[in-house]
């Protein structure tokens, strides 16, 4: 009798380590500091099932990219939702919008989301599997729309990420947003006469 008691002790102890999931202990987030996305102060609250990090900030140009470091409790698998609500700082309406999430280690996304009031006709697209580049894991996630995000507008966009194999992880999430196709010839116009007068500037130079 004593013994079948262990062994059922034994097992649950087995079955819940098997379920449980590590704990975020500490997490850090910030813009790479090139000026295309200012991140302002972000949030990351832990509760007993999930830790959501609420990011909030400006961008200005493309690609954007914010950077992030999460610390655990054990080598896991722990889960961390990322909710995202990007100001459009560019000179021109956002018609669709890229991001990309790097990792060094495996992971999966899931429950991704679009939300942007008052506008309520984005849709997800298409999330791609994750895949090795060689250098690290990546993901990519597409979101389009109707109805153009004006310039001073917000898109508001979530996911989870899962991973597991170490105690400290790193990620990238990467932005980009697409302009209409009209305004797209005037950026690349644009872009093409700044570039030709950097051009021109360096041969005076020389």
């Amino acid at each position: 009798m004593e013994k079948r008691a262990i062994i059922v002790i034994v097992l649950a102890v087995l079955a819940c380590c098997s379920i449980s999931n590590a704990s975020i202990t500490n997490l850090a987030y910030a813009s790479d500091g090139d000026g295309a996305f200012v991140c302002t102060p972000y949030n990351w609250e832990p509760n007993t099932n999930e830790f959501t990090l609420s990011v909030y900030g400006d961008q200005y140009w493309a690609p954007g990219h914010m950077l992030g470091d999460v610390y655990t409790d054990t080598a896991e698998d722990p889960t961390l939702t990322i909710s995202s609500a990007i100001e459009n700082d560019t000179t021109f309406a956002w018609t669709a919008y890229f991001v990309n999430v790097y990792m060094s280690t495996n992971f999966t996304i899931s429950n991704v989301t679009v939300i942007n009031p008052p506008i309520t006709n984005w849709t997800v697209v298409s999330v791609s599997p994750v895949t090795y580049t060689g250098s690290n894991y990546v993901a990519s996630i597409e979101y389009d729309t109707g109805t153009p995000i004006a310039i001073g507008d917000e898109l508001d966009f979530s996911y989870k990420l899962s991973f597991l194999g170490s105690t400290h992880y790193s990620f990238t999430q990467e932005m980009t947003p697409v302009p209409e196709p009209g305004t797209l010839g005037l950026v690349t116009i644009s872009g093409l006469l700044v570039g030709g007068f950097e051009l021109a500037r360096r041969r005076r130079r020389a």
